[in-house]
């Protein structure tokens, strides 16, 4: 009796997209249907993650932009005059690359969905959070000893962890960038949830360098104080693949983010290469850094009066990161309060001030 043999099928580098792209086109450049601008180097750049059967699509839609342009208006299958003259141009692709996506890739939408107010520079700890990143994702790229690189990202809800998570992932420009979020996966079962999971995971090792973010795990396994609740099932899924040496030659940067960083050290998750802590805005200075970057104030003396006013409140109280600080808000919460003072345009101040008072800070 035969064991089952699995074949990885890998997706093909940029020079590989080249050489398809140059056999899938021989015809029509023979034929001199493809025009002069159009650069196959470039377009092998542009089609990351394409496999062979997605860049013949891609090649049959932009014919197919080409071909519109010949047909005659108002007719229903008319063909115009210069029909002859049809040229496959270099417009053509770049329509075609806004309609063909890749089976694999990276999660546009959800990156930018994740990162839609920017990264704000409020205190230099988030600047040391970014370099952090970035020599992890230089670590992936270049250490042969380290093909899996775990990180976990944790710190009070709304303190912008996943935004930074986006923020390390899009900037790393690696190939294969998705999350595994709670609601991606909302009335799905605990098989459900595992089978999507290990998917993520498994389309990740078909790309030479990928990243996977999984965003608050705590809520991936459905955890619940009460009686200390959890999906077991899920909970092992996720240590084991976390931790996974993915193929030869493929490499796997992993973010992790949670805001309750203890549950998941009691549950197992204690092995992450780095653990990189997102504070909440805690000093005065960091918050008039945030009120500056989003101009609530159109002028400089109402956002210095503003300032006063919070002094006044008690908001200047202790240092950034000092747990008996009286200013402990995340960046997401902070956003959306500012926002709501902005609506009352004759008292800004006010609305701010009022409104971080009632969060009991």
């Amino acid at each position: 009796m035969c064991d089952a043999v699995s074949m990885e099928i890998s997706l093909p580098d940029e020079n590989g997209r080249h050489q398809i792209l140059i056999i899938h086109t021989a015809k029509m450049r023979t034929n001199r249907v493809m025009d002069e601008d159009v650069d196959l180097e470039e377009l092998a750049a542009k089609t990351k993650n394409f496999s062979g059967a997605e860049l013949n699509g891609l090649i049959k839609s932009a014919t197919s932009f080409a071909f519109d342009r010949h047909v005659k208006v108002g007719t229903i299958a008319g063909i115009s005059d210069d029909a002859e003259n049809l040229r496959v141009n270099r417009a053509d692709f770049l329509r075609a690359l806004e309609e063909v996506h890749p089976a694999f890739g990276v999660s546009e939408e959800e990156l930018q969905s994740a990162i839609q107010n920017g990264i704000i520079h409020y205190d230099s700890v988030v600047d040391e959070l970014l370099r952090s990143g970035t020599l992890i994702v230089e670590q992936v790229r270049s250490s042969k000893r380290a093909p899996v690189v775990n990180v976990l990202l944790h710190g009070p809800p709304g303190s912008g962890k996943t935004t930074l998570a986006a923020a390390i992932a899009q900037a790393s420009q690696f190939p294969f960038i998705k999350f595994i979020t709670p609601d991606n996966m909302v009335g799905m079962g605990e098989q459900q949830k595992i089978s999507a999971i290990t998917k993520v995971f498994a389309d990740s090792y078909k790309s030479p360098l990928s990243v996977v973010v999984v965003d608050n795990i705590e809520r991936l396994i459905d955890w619940s104080p009460i009686g200390a609740r959890f999906s077991k099932p899920v909970l092992q899924a996720l240590l084991v693949l976390i931790g996974k040496r993915p193929p030869k030659d493929r490499r796997l940067l992993v973010i992790a983010t949670t805001s309750n960083r203890p549950i998941l050290m009691d549950l197992g998750f204690a092995d992450f290469h780095s653990v990189l802590r997102v504070p909440p805005v805690t000093s005065l200075s960091a918050l008039e850094a945030v009120i500056r970057e989003v101009d609530l104030f159109p002028l400089e003396e109402d956002r210095r009066d503003a300032v006063r006013m919070l002094r006044d409140a008690g908001f200047d109280r202790k240092s950034r990161d000092d747990p008996s600080s009286r200013l402990q808000i995340g960046i997401k919460k902070l956003l959306s309060i500012l926002e709501m003072a902005r609506q009352e345009p004759d008292a800004v101040a006010e609305q701010l001030v009022t409104a971080l008072m009632e969060l009991d800070l």
